[in-house]
């Protein structure tokens, strides 16, 4: 055999390869990331919507601040979460001030912040709250990121996290529900 003759079966088998992986990582659900320059188990982990324990585990990482440029990562399929079983959150509360009650002691109770609660009822003196007053209170949505699967749609996922198709395709900037594409990397804002 010659050497060329060596090398193109080496590229048949390489090729060969990659698709068998590819295959099987589609058939489990799971992907395949290079680690980039300036990347860490934290941001791919955040980019693929999977704990940096999980990503760990499937790669034998005893040590998350341990991994190199050019190093390929298998990606395990994210959680699901379950269906909610009741309708998901307005993204505000009312809150009635009561005797003793401040704007921080309120913001610490709802997990919001005194200046988020001032804009959203026009307080211009964050000392200046009176007994009997309602107030609105903004919720703070938690940000779970979710890579789109064959056969999703934004009203599935939408359900799954117990949020609104409206508030995925806000924090998306998504014209329009239907655009959206396996692979794609979605923020999911969750109002708890």
């Amino acid at each position: 055999m010659h050497k060329r003759q060596i090398a193109v079966i080496i590229a048949i088998l390489a090729m060969l390869l990659v698709v068998t992986a590819s295959a099987s990582a589609q058939a489990t659900g799971q992907a395949f990331h290079t680690v980039a320059r300036g990347e860490t188990l934290n941001s791919i982990s955040r980019l693929y919507g999977v704990s940096v324990q999980a990503i760990s585990a499937a790669n034998g990482i005893s040590n998350p601040n341990r991994i190199y440029v050019g190093q390929v990562l298998r990606i395990p399929s994210p959680s699901q979460p379950a269906p909610p079983t009741t309708p998901p959150p307005s993204s505000t509360t009312s809150h009635v001030v009561r005797p003793g009650d401040t704007l921080a002691r309120i913001a610490a109770t709802y997990g919001t912040t005194v200046q988020a609660i001032s804009a959203a009822n026009n307080i211009t003196n964050p000392n200046r709250i009176y007994v009997g007053q309602v107030l609105v209170i903004p919720r703070q949505p938690v940000i779970f990121t979710y890579v789109v699967q064959q056969g999703d749609n934004l009203t599935r996922i939408a359900l799954r996290f117990g949020t609104t198709v409206n508030a995925i395709l806000s924090y998306n900037n998504i014209q329009h529900p239907s655009l959206i594409f396996p692979g794609q990397v979605l923020l999911i804002p969750v109002y708890s």
